[in-house]
């Protein structure tokens, strides 16, 4: 099996990298960044996901590797701790968020604040019964020439195992019907289903007037049932 290097704000440059790659035609993320061209959010997105990870680890969150021999990574992901949320208000500046809030501009901050993220957290609150401890996983892609080689669900399943000692649920929300599929076999279950940009966006997070929207999918993976293979 191969090794999975963990660690802080040390991995952040890497991890920067691999998800402005991995993502850089991820349909949420072209929903949120609607006010800029498609050239200008290729071009943000290692700002945007520098911040992303950055607000995740000042607040505890852990970075997990799969690295290839010649130092690139070939999948990765960061995960939440219990109690621990993604962003805080105290450290916005110092994380970069405040200032991507200011580039996405006041639609890219109302399709996040107002309609993607409330959804999520009641979606979450319909399964976890108030103040339960359960660890989070935020971010997680795969390079795309490593893609097909199970290395999302190595990272997963060593996050697993953590989560299983502690007796802890684990809970994600798949942004792709494919992400949904991976995360199926990974042991976990679908337990509800979020719409956002219905009418607005077609299923690739680009504006199209009557588009079908997207579709986000919360999943919960509980201790009790049996490991994935």
């Amino acid at each position: 099996m191969e090794e999975i290097a963990t660690g802080g704000k040390a991995l952040i440059p890497a991890a920067t990298s691999l998800l402005a790659t991995a993502f850089a035609h991820d349909p949420i993320t072209t929903y949120v960044l609607c006010s800029m061209t498609t050239s200008q959010r290729i071009a943000y997105l290692p700002k945007y996901y520098r911040a992303l990870l950055t607000a995740a680890v000042l607040n505890g969150g852990e970075i997990a590797a799969i690295v290839r021999d010649d130092g690139e990574w070939k999948a990765g992901g960061v995960i939440m701790p219990p109690g621990k949320e993604v962003h805080s208000l105290g450290n916005m500046v110092e994380a970069g968020t405040a200032r991507v809030m200011w580039d996405i501009g006041l639609r890219g901050n109302w399709r996040t604040t107002f309609e993607t993220v409330p959804q999520m957290n009641t979606c979450r609150a319909k399964v976890l019964k108030p103040h339960q401890k359960h660890y989070y996983i935020f971010l997680i892609a795969t390079r795309e020439d490593c893609r097909g080689q199970g290395l999302c669900h190595k990272i997963i399943r060593y996050w697993q195992e953590r989560a299983k000692k502690e007796g802890l649920p684990i809970w994600l929300e798949a942004m792709t019907p494919l992400a949904r599929n991976v995360y199926l076999k990974c042991g976990f279950v679908e337990v509800g289903e979020i719409m956002v940009g219905k009418g607005k966006v077609d299923e690739m997070g680009v504006a199209k007037l009557g588009g079908d929207g997207l579709r986000i999918y919360g999943m919960v993976w509980w201790p009790e049932r049996d490991m994935p293979a």
